[in-house]
């Protein structure tokens, strides 16, 4: 991301995502402050637990201290953002007198946006984060072998008015992103597709959702940069005068 923040000047740049246990949280901390310096302000730091158990053993983390774990590292990176010094014992780190150069341009932090669509993921974001990234599964046994799949636009509105009442109940107010990968697949450079893609963003904004996330295909990069193009021309315009 550091790369790509050499290379443009507008875009957000989003860690989609970091498994905040998998690491130091003060060195993730600092790496997060390099790249929103670096971009001049555009990082948003996109966390998560993780699900991977044989990654956890491989990098020698207990899988079942996970949410611990990372609400942990939430608070100390925030300390470490802070700019005084810090003076914090965790689970796998000391620090001692520990103060953090340079601060992030954004303030009092980088906005933090929390993955998973559980309910102790879902209160982390509300509690703890500035934004919340859910994701859909499909419709049949995939989604009905999660309790806590998210199917339907319907099945969002919901999770989002959990989040407000659980940001509510924690004393938070102010902007508050929700930012899902849409359930439409942008497969083709077609006005079906646009138009599919359009009327779904329309609904999940009058869900709550602030960010939609897409991908979009490409093998060559000729194939990419044509689908950037040909969205950034046809789509977007009729996305923002939603």
């Amino acid at each position: 991301l550091c790369f790509v923040a050499g290379f443009t000047t507008h875009i957000r740049l989003h860690t989609n995502i970091v498994v905040l246990p998998y690491r130091n949280p003060f060195l993730t901390a600092k790496e997060a402050t390099t790249l929103d310096v670096l971009s001049k302000g555009r990082l948003i730091l996109g966390i998560g637990v993780g699900y991977q158990e044989t990654e956890y053993d491989a990098l020698g983390v207990d899988f079942k201290q996970r949410d611990k774990l990372t609400d942990e590292a939430i608070d100390a990176m925030k300390a470490a953002w802070g700019g005084e010094v810090v003076q914090l014992e965790g689970m796998n780190f000391h620090a001692a007198n520990n103060i953090q150069y340079p601060a992030p341009l954004q303030k009092p932090h980088p906005p933090i946006w929390c993955g998973g669509n559980g309910e102790i993921a879902m209160r982390r974001a509300a509690q703890r984060c500035d934004g919340w990234t859910p994701f859909f599964l499909p419709p049949g046994p995939v989604g009905d072998r999660h309790p806590d799949a998210i199917t339907t636009v319907a099945d969002l509105k919901v999770k989002v008015e959990r989040i407000g009442e659980l940001r509510e109940a924690a004393g938070r107010s102010g902007p508050f992103d929700v930012s899902p990968m849409s359930p439409v697949r942008v497969s083709a450079r077609t006005k079906e597709v646009a138009d599919a893609f359009i009327a779904n963003a329309a609904e999940m904004a009058e869900a709550g959702v602030t960010w939609v996330g897409l991908g979009l295909p490409g093998v060559e990069m000729s194939e990419m940069t044509e689908n950037i193009a040909w969205f950034g021309e046809e789509v977007l315009p009729q996305l923002h005068a939603l």
